[in-house]
């Protein structure tokens, strides 16, 4: 019997401690301040993979790649829990409270990667930000590719350069206006197709995501650049990948750049 009040104790005495010991945690976290009438926005330089708050008193949604928008579900409870943040190269955790006074709500927080939160995320071989830094170097090179082009309605779409890093493939290319007025581009899609359509055959077309965008302008008058990276891709010689534009207007042009495997195999690296 005394063993077992013993072994009951020192249960209790764990649980209570390892409880004091969170709370400790949690009371050393910085402190967002919450408010039930109006959304505060946590924004991130790199891309966010994964939130989680440690209650079910805030709604919690990521608005887009980069934004969390956080608000209380009601004014019942003063401590809402623990926030954890997982980006591209960092992983932050902060504390949830409530506030009665709207004017002491964080309306807006900043998260950025530092030697505090650094962590190495394995889904991500480059961050958006380290994406950026590597086109901002390939648009600065001449182009190598001479040769691969196309022209639709007075406009010219031309491949400039392949580089690759690690599993990474970036494709420069750009188009030139011939015209006077603006090419407001409405999409643009990466597919690869096979190369020549028979008739009565069914065509194999796969769209393909890009991971990043570097020019993000949709509008312009006379030049366009842009490089797009995608995970290292492989398709079979009778099919190509292909880079195609259209306009917003109802008459919209439309125009296409087919890229060959061989082409891809023959990317350089910086």
């Amino acid at each position: 019997m005394k063993n077992l009040i013993l072994i009951a104790t020192l249960f209790i005495s764990c649980i209570t401690f390892a409880q004091g010991s969170m709370n400790e945690t949690a009371n050393e976290l910085e402190v967002i301040e919450l408010n039930d009438k109006i959304t505060t926005h946590i924004l991130s330089k790199v891309h966010v993979s994964k939130v989680d708050v440690s209650t079910d008193f805030v709604a919690v949604q990521i608005t887009n790649a980069n934004i969390i928008a956080l608000k209380p579900k009601s004014a019942d409870n003063m401590e809402l829990g623990v926030l954890s943040i997982i980006g591209q190269d960092y992983f932050k955790q902060y504390r949830l409270v409530f506030t009665n006074n709207i004017n002491k709500a964080d309306s807006q927080i900043k998260v950025v990667s530092n030697d505090d939160n650094y962590f190495l995320n394995p889904s991500y071989e480059m961050t958006n930000i380290d994406m950026w830094k590597y086109s901002q170097k390939i648009s600065e090179l001449k182009p190598t590719y001479y040769n691969n082009m196309a022209r639709s309605n007075k406009a010219i779409i031309k491949l400039n350069n392949i580089i690759v890093k690690d599993h990474l493939i970036f494709i420069d290319f750009s188009i030139t206006n011939k015209t006077n007025l603006m090419y407001d581009v409405n999409d643009i899609e990466y597919t690869i197709d096979d190369k020549k359509v028979v008739k009565n055959t069914n065509v194999q077309r796969l769209i393909v995501e890009p991971k990043y965008e570097f020019n993000k302008e949709k509008t312009f008058r006379k030049k366009y650049r842009n490089i797009i990276v995608f995970d290292k891709m492989t398709f079979p010689d009778n099919k190509e990948f292909i880079i195609e534009l259209s306009e917003k207007q109802i008459s919209g042009r439309t125009i296409k750049l087919s890229i060959s495997y061989m082409d891809i195999l023959n990317a350089d690296t910086l």
